[in-house]
C-alpha cells in the first residue's frame, strides 16, 4: 500500500466513493483496529512496532472518531492511566494509537482550552508532538507526547462521523475486567459477566456482541 495512505486522514474526500459520491463505511475488523504505536524511546509513530510513519521528533496529526481514557494494568507496566485514540487513515481504515502517563496528562490539559473555544475534542485536529526528556534516575533519553489542536473542517467531522456510524469501536486486547474507564467518547464498552460461577454451557448460550469484519 502507498505509505501516504497510512497517514491519518485530514480530508473528507478520503471517505467518499468516487463512483456514487456516498460516504463509505470505514474498514474495520471489530475489536481489531489497525494499530499505530508511539515509540517513546525513538520519538516516532509506527505501525505494529515495525513500519515507521513519522521521523524522530516529527509531529503526528489526526482527528479523533473515538476516545477512551482509563486506568488499567497493560503490557505488564503496572496500573497506569492510558488513552486510546481512534482515528481514520487515508485508506479509510479505523486505527488506534495508545499513550500513557505524562502523555495522557498533556492530552487532558487541553480540556479547559477546548471549553473556552467552545469545541469538543472530536471537533479538532490534534497535533501530537514528541518532546525529548531525560530520566533523572537513569540518565536515559525518552520522549513524551504533547498535544495542540486546531478546529477541524466541518465537512471532515461530518463525513468521518458517518464513516464510523454504527461501528463498535474498541481494541479487544486492551480490555480488562478490572479496568476503570474515566472518559468515553464513542467507545464501545463490552458487557461484563457479573456471575463468576457461570459454567461453559451458560457462556456458550450468551448472545454475542453484534458486528463483524467490515
Amino acid at each position: 500500500m502507498d505509505k501516504n495512505k497510512l497517514l491519518p486522514s485530514l480530508d473528507a474526500i478520503n471517505h467518499i466513493s468516487t463512483a456514487t459520491g456516498e460516504v463509505l463505511e470505514a474498514r474495520y475488523m471489530t475489536g481489531h483496529p489497525r494499530q499505530y504505536r508511539f515509540d517513546a524511546s525513538k520519538g516516532i509513530v509506527n505501525i505494529n512496532g515495525e513500519e515507521p510513519v513519522t521521523k524522530p521528533g516529527k509531529e503526528f496529526r489526526f482527528r479523533l472518531v473515538a476516545l477512551r481514557i482509563f486506568k488499567s494494568n497493560l503490557f505488564e507496566r503496572g496500573r497506569n492511566v492510558w488513552a486510546e485514540l481512534f482515528f481514520l487513515n487515508c485508506a479509510n481504515q479505523l486505527c488506534s494509537i495508545t499513550v500513557h502517563g505524562y502523555s495522557v496528562e498533556n492530552l487532558e490539559r487541553l480540556q479547559s482550552e477546548l471549553f473556552y473555544d467552545d469545541l469538543r475534542i472530536d471537533e479538532v485536529i490534534l497535533t501530537m508532538k514528541p518532546v525529548g526528556k531525560t530520566s533523572k534516575a537513569s540518565g536515559n533519553a525518552f520522549y513524551i507526547a504533547e498535544f495542540e489542536y486546531t478546529a477541524a473542517p466541518s465537512d471532515l467531522v461530518h463525513t468521518q462521523n458517518l464513516a464510523v456510524e454504527g461501528l463498535q469501536i474498541y481494541r479487544a486486547d486492551t480490555v480488562k475486567e478490572d479496568e476503570d474507564i474515566l472518559v468515553n467518547l464513542n467507545y464501545y464498552e463490552l458487557p461484563k459477566l457479573e456471575a463468576p460461577d457461570t459454567d461453559l454451557e451458560d457462556l456458550a448460550a450468551l448472545p454475542q456482541a453484534a458486528g463483524g469484519a467490515q
